[in-house]
């Protein structure tokens, strides 16, 4: 397993649309030397 914590970032819905930063995790699962899994997952509640 590898764990990757970054941030993308998103246009907020609130007045003026300002560029906000989210938090991401990408998790990628390794078996026999083969990528078996990937999950990306991204918190999009700073765009309320």
């Amino acid at each position: 397993m590898l764990g990757y914590k970054a941030t993308t970032s998103g246009h907020a819905v609130t007045t003026g649309h300002p560029l906000v930063q989210l938090p991401e995790l990408v998790t990628v699962a390794v078996d026999e030397a083969r990528v078996s899994a990937i999950s990306m997952t991204v918190n999009l509640a700073g765009l309320f």
